[in-house]
C-alpha cells in the first residue's frame, strides 16, 4: 500500500513537471511551425512516462476490428482517471478528444489540448455540450 501511494505521488509529481517543462515550448513550435503533430508526440511520451512511473501494464485486444478506412467515434465510460491517458496511448495516435471542461482550469494542459484539436465539452450546460459534440 505505501509503495503504490509513492508511485502514485511520484507519477503526479513527475507528469506534472513534464507538462510545465515541455508544453510550453512544445506549443510555441507548434505554432512557430504549424507543427501540432508535436503536441501528440509530446503527449503520447507523457502519458508513457506516467504508466511507466507508476507500474501500469496493459494489453490492446481487438484492435483488428477497427476499421481504418473511415473516421471512428469511441465512448468510453471511463472507470477511473487513468482511462483517458491509456485510451489516448492506445487508440490512434492522432485521436481527437471530447475532455471536460473542467480542466480548462489548468491553463498549460488546456491550451495544449485545444491547439491539438481537443474540443472542451460543460457538462452542466446541455446545450453548450451538444454544440461541443457537433464540433467534435
Amino acid at each position: 500500500m505505501f509503495i503504490a501511494a509513492v508511485r502514485s505521488l511520484a507519477t503526479y509529481v513527475a507528469v506534472s513537471l513534464y507538462v510545465l517543462l515541455v508544453a510550453p515550448p512544445g506549443m510555441l513550435l507548434a505554432i512557430a511551425f504549424g507543427w501540432t503533430g508535436l503536441l501528440y508526440v509530446l503527449g503520447h511520451v507523457g502519458v508513457r512516462l506516467g504508466m511507466w512511473l507508476s507500474g501500469i501494464s496493459y494489453r490492446v485486444q481487438g484492435r483488428e476490428h477497427v476499421p481504418t478506412d473511415r473516421a471512428v467515434v469511441f465512448c468510453s465510460n471511463h472507470q477511473s482517471n487513468i482511462d483517458p491517458p491509456l485510451l489516448f496511448n492506445v487508440l490512434h495516435p492522432r485521436v481527437h478528444i471530447l475532455y471536460k471542461h473542467e480542466i480548462d482550469q489548468l491553463p498549460v494542459l488546456a491550451r495544449a489540448f485545444r491547439m491539438g484539436g481537443f474540443i472542451p465539452v460543460d457538462r452542466r450546460n446541455k446545450e453548450s455540450a451538444m454544440r461541443s459534440i457537433e464540433a467534435g
